[in-house]
């Protein structure tokens, strides 16, 4: 069964309309809905979601895993992959499809564009079932089976969902090809990740050892060829192309590589002349899809690893985890000692060159990690999981013990950033945040959890999986942006809690002198008016608890 949390749904949700600069207190938001799907073990590993607020996550299982009323149950003892739709309409899970054999299978990115869902992972069995597609592994060592790479195509037909195509890509050679990212635009679907030597994608060959790659397959509906795939990399078998962003006829890769690297024409050399250390670099780059042929218009790297990335305009935001110092245009970050720390780091696509914005770290005295990054409208969002107290700007979460999940976001200034809250779950086993999807307001998490019961803002969620399994869990919070409407004045006003749930504290300057009676309106998100209040503005300025109970949950704006 499907173990829901929805404890925090009934909370009002609050934004400031006053005439003049308000004071915004960073309120992180409470998390609004959690669940666990179960199954002897799963995890959600990528998230996506459509024009119409659905969301689609993917990960794996094993055994019997449930998604509201819909089971699936894994073809042998090793992970199947899945992929399954929520409705907000609905508030729960319309359908779920699963994918493999009797090997292992994960799906690690998942991208819709109209009607079709596009996953892509790896799979081991000989054979794969997607849908009525059978995939073979290329391997040639049946008692060490390797892993290749796999993209389909499910259509959602709404409440249900069928496999439209699927194509498989490996080496032959034992080792892991893994699909890690995938976008898509149009008849377009783009993939990243990394393969062994001499890997087939289609008709396409790439000679040589292993590689890092982009390709390009175009979807003709029922079925798809691939149009080009271009290799970068320096040959080291741990080059990883990790995540992939797509804006127009600009794909922008990033991961991490060792001993240099080249990216078309484009070489990176490693920031460590001590080759024996392993250490890595990570990189991003700009690949422009001429149609029939890619081209690198540029490239950039720092010591660390980049684990996702993001593009909004021009913008193009990138996280990941160093350890030390990295270095990120003029700016310097240093890790919390021995650990590994988080960065955020903002760059600007100048067309064929790029340079480095702001940087940001946030670390424990432990292990950190980040997964997911979102970027809109000057709005930064990460995911991942962090090992002891943490502190991403002026919020410290506090650890309850174990590996536990963090989101957080930033506000992009341009030339500066800033951590406006942080949010927490988790408790003394392990969780982590893998995923992560805006829709409005919402933001979506997906991870996994292996303690037994999880706090989502002071409600548990129970592990609903056999002692000492991970399960995977889906969970959103609604983030609550301020509005204001300007004057002259600049005054200071404030609300707080925001969200709120049985009042809310309405703090207002001094107005001398214009102290006196003040007209309160609380409004409704279509305007009307839903509660009308006067109280008495000392000279001193006035705090005033603003009864909020009896009204029904939604959007409301303050007015003085």
């Amino acid at each position: 069964m499907i173990n829901t949390l929805r404890g925090a749904v009934g909370r009002l949700l609050l934004a400031l309309l006053l005439l003049a600069a308000p004071r915004v207190w960073a309120q992180s938001p409470v998390w609004q809905m959690a669940m666990t799907m179960g199954g002897n073990t799963s995890q959600v590993n990528a998230t996506a979601t459509d024009g119409a607020g659905n969301v689609y996550i993917a990960g794996a299982f094993t055994g019997t895993v449930n998604f509201g009323g819909i089971s699936l149950t894994s073809q042998g003892p090793n992970f199947d992959a899945f992929v399954a739709k929520w409705s907000p309409a609905s508030y729960g899970f319309v359908w779920a499809q699963r994918a493999g054999g009797t090997g292992t299978e994960m799906a690690n990115g998942v991208a819709v564009e109209g009607n079709g869902v596009y996953i892509v992972g790896e799979f081991s069995s000989t054979p794969a079932a997607f849908g009525s597609t059978l995939l073979t592994n290329s391997g040639t060592t049946p008692m060490y089976p390797q892993s290749d790479i796999f993209v389909a195509k499910l259509v959602d037909a709404g409440t249900s969902a069928s496999f439209a195509w699927a194509q498989g890509i490996g080496s032959s050679q034992y080792g892991r090809d893994a699909g890690n990212a995938i976008v898509a635009s149009g008849t377009s679907v783009y993939i990243a990740g990394t393969v062994g030597p001499a890997a087939r994608f289609g008709t396409l060959a790439l000679a040589g050892g292993s590689t890092m790659f982009v390709a390009k397959l175009t979807d003709a509906g029922s079925s798809s060829t691939f149009s080009w795939v271009q290799p970068a990399g320096g040959g080291d078998a741990e080059d990883n192309a990790t995540a992939l962003a797509l804006n127009g006829n600009n794909l922008y890769v990033a991961g991490y590589f060792y001993n240099g690297a080249t990216f078309g024409s484009i070489a990176l050399t490693s920031t460590s002349s001590c080759r024996p250390c392993r250490y890595r670099d990570m990189f991003v780059a700009k690949l422009v899809d001429g149609g029939t042929t890619p081209s690198f218009g540029w490239a950039e790297r720092t010591p660390g690893e980049a684990t996702a990335l993001d593009v909004d305009g021009s913008n193009v935001y990138v996280a990941g985890v160093f350890n030390g110092t990295t270095t990120f245009g003029g700016t310097v970050l240093t890790s919390n000692g021995t650990s590994q720390d988080i960065f955020v780091a903002k760059l600007s696509d100048l067309g064929s060159s790029v340079s480095f914005g702001w940087a940001q770290r946030a670390g424990s005295s432990y292990l950190d990690w980040v997964t997911g990054i979102k970027a809109k409208v000057g709005s930064v969002y990460i995911t991942g999981f962090f090992g002891d107290d943490i502190v991403l700007g002026n919020t410290t979460l506090v650890s309850a013990g174990g590996r536990e999940v963090y989101v957080a976001k930033l506000t992009d200034a341009g030339a500066t950033s800033n951590f406006v809250w942080a949010q927490r779950a988790g408790n003394v086993g392990t969780e982590q945040g893998s995923a992560l999807a805006l829709a409005g307001s919402k933001i979506y998490v997906g991870g996994y959890t292996l303690s037994r019961t999880i706090d989502f803002s002071g409600s548990l969620l129970t592990n609903t999986g056999p002692a000492g399994y991970q399960v995977g869990f889906f969970a959103s919070l609604n983030d609550i942006i301020l509005s204001t409407t300007p004057s002259a004045s600049t005054r200071q006003f404030g609300l707080f809690p925001n969200p709120a749930h049985a009042s809310t504290i309405v703090e207002l300057p001094a107005l001398a002198p214009l102290a006196g009676p003040v007209k309160l309106v609380l409004t409704d998100a279509l305007g009307r008016t839903a509660r009308t209040e006067w109280v008495n503005l000392p000279a001193t300025g006035l705090r005033h608890d603003l009864d909020l109970t009896g009204l029904a949950p939604g959007l409301y704006a303050v007015r003085v």
